[in-house]
């Protein structure tokens, strides 16, 4: 079960989900794992991954892309 703790208004992941290591702050809403080097995701980051991909979505296909509320 990933875990997650509020960091301002983010979800932010500090377990990585694949190995349970530390997930380090590498900048822009990404992290990644010391132990596997997985890159995982907060709230931010998710959102602007989905808009550098679907660069004219609206509020409503961002939430439904990305599971991050509006």
């Amino acid at each position: 079960m990933e875990k997650k703790i509020e960091f301002g208004n983010f979800e932010r992941p500090y377990i990585c989900s694949n190995c349970g290591g530390e997930l380090i702050f590498k900048g822009v809403g990404e992290y990644r794992c010391e132990d596997c080097n997985q890159i995982e995701y907060d709230d931010y980051g998710k959102v602007r991954l989905y808009l550098e991909k679907n660069k004219s979505a609206n509020m409503t296909e961002i939430q439904n892309g990305t599971g991050v509320s509006m």
